[in-house]
């Protein structure tokens, strides 16, 4: 007999963390599930400390290439998309932690309200915190603990208020799919090395998915440096990566949203895609890439530069991306509420402006 869930965990170089996030869907209140361990070459002795799990429900993958590295998470996640034989499909990190009773909050969620698509909510633990057991981890207060919230049926308030607002997380793991839905819509997830579930929000949003979020924590989210976003924030590999990421969602949210408001309006509204386009920048570029840009400008525009003519070639016309790529960096590189910090960066931003004046024309 099929399970009810299918829980999909990725695993690379995860031996610190794997017993721990595995023990916690095990130890969990719901129990008819599958679990599916997709191991993407790990170096270290992930594979050996989950196989020490015992348990009938867990099936191990080994893949026979690193398939994340170089295309990002989403790809291996498609591996479970596949093997999954559950009503429902759930997607988790290999280093976090599921509460008790998380699959049981999201399935009777999905039940109650005929839901595609179910969306919760996190606890957090702080970078350089580490645990051991759930009992460590202070309890959270959460605004509006339990509350049901059913997203938009208009696809253009459902964008404005979920993904450009950023109402609704982008994190897979945050979500439970109905796997009838997932196969009906053809979802799968894209490549794309950095924020790939910022694409794979967007094509949830302009389906017809009926979606339901709940406010009641069900995750345990553990931020580490070992992390892509974290061990390439402020080097200019995770820079050029960024930029690449952010060039690769705008085809594809251009492709994602065209095609839904072809179907759903019977043409594209350009005006309404350029508006939400220029919404991502905090799923995308801001942030990690601030050091980065304040060690050298003139060298993080070569980068973006050469990212923009390999991509689209020289002839081409990229004064749009470059534009707001450039209002990116200056929003990144002036945020900081430290006064000595900030005469060094209205100096860097002016360099910045000088520079985009310099490359680029309006």
């Amino acid at each position: 007999m099929a399970p009810k869930i299918s829980v999909v965990i990725p695993m690379f170089n995860a031996e610190r963390y794997i017993q721990m996030a595995v023990g916690s869907v095990l130890a969990q209140e719901f129990s008819d599930f599958e679990l599916i361990l997709i191991d993407d070459c790990s170096t270290d002795r992930t594979v050996e400390f989950a196989r020490a799990i015992r348990d009938p429900r867990i099936e191990i993958i080994e893949s026979d290439e690193n398939i994340g590295g170089a295309n990002g998470p989403g790809l291996v996640r498609n591996i479970g998309l596949d093997k999954a034989r559950g009503d429902y499909i759930y997607f988790m990190y290999n280093d976090d932690v599921l509460m008790p009773d998380g699959l049981k909050l999201l399935y009777d969620t999905a039940l109650r309200n005929d839901a595609d698509v179910v969306i919760g909510t996190k606890n957090f633990v702080p970078l350089h915190s580490d645990f051991t057991k759930l009992a460590d981890i202070p309890e959270i207060y959460v605004q509006d603990r339990g509350k049901m919230n059913p997203i938009a049926d208009d696809l253009k308030k459902r964008l404005t208020e979920e993904y450009a607002q950023q109402c609704s997380p982008a994190a897979p793991w945050l979500h439970l799919y109905r796997m009838e839905y997932l196969r009906e819509a053809g979802l799968r997830f894209k490549k794309a090395v950095i924020h790939d579930d910022g694409i794979w929000l967007l094509e949830i949003l302009c389906s017809n998915a009926k979606i339901v979020k709940t406010s009641e924590p069900f995750y345990i989210w553990r931020s580490r440096e070992t992390s892509l976003s974290h061990s390439t924030a402020g080097t200019f590999e995770g820079f050029a990566k960024r930029v690449e990421s952010f060039l690769i969602m705008l085809e594809s949210f251009e492709e994602v949203l065209s095609e839904a408001f072809a179907r759903v309006y019977g043409e594209p509204d350009h005006y309404f895609i350029d508006m939400l386009c220029l919404s991502i920048k905090n799923r995308a570029i801001v942030g990690p890439m601030k050091n980065a840009y304040n060690t050298s400008p003139v060298m993080c525009w070569r980068i973006i530069n050469e990212q923009l003519e390999a991509r689209y070639g020289a002839g081409n016309d990229t004064a749009l991306l470059r534009k707001m790529i450039s209002g990116y960096l200056i929003e990144a590189v002036t945020k900081s509420s430290d006064a000595d910090e900030n005469l060094r960066l209205r100096a860097t931003m002016k360099h910045i402006k000088n520079e985009v004046n310099r490359l680029i024309t309006f």
